[in-house]
């Protein structure tokens, strides 16, 4: 076993996970862009689409501007709180629309 095995398996398990979590991210994306502008119909969408995203237990919303658009969504608790709060970076460097996080996975979607 080489030098590289921590990062390799982590890179693989990230690999596993985005493919297994590509497909519900994009459907809550999707959701998530009729609503964008109202943020208690986001985090409803959040909250409503958490299951379809397990393993994750943590999903918000963040703007091109790094802005966080929706309250941070956990299983049972929606704190509002951090809505609003700057994460300092662009969510999508030089792109349109937004980004939608939750811890090592991103979909984006386009804001109508």
């Amino acid at each position: 076993m080489g030098d590289n095995w921590l990062p390799e398996a982590i890179e693989h398990q990230r690999a596993g996970l985005s493919a297994r979590l590509a497909q519900p991210l994009a459907r809550v994306a999707e959701n998530c862009a009729p609503v964008w502008h109202d943020p208690e119909a986001l985090d409803r969408v959040l909250r409503d689409s958490l299951d379809a995203v397990s393993p994750c237990i943590l999903l918000y919303a963040v703007d091109t501007d790094g802005r966080q658009r929706s309250a941070n969504v956990f299983p049972g608790l929606v704190d509002p709180g951090v809505r609003g709060q700057d994460l300092g970076r662009p969510a999508v460097p030089g792109g349109r629309g937004a980004l939608l996080r939750v811890p090592a996975f991103r979909s984006v979607c386009q804001p109508r």
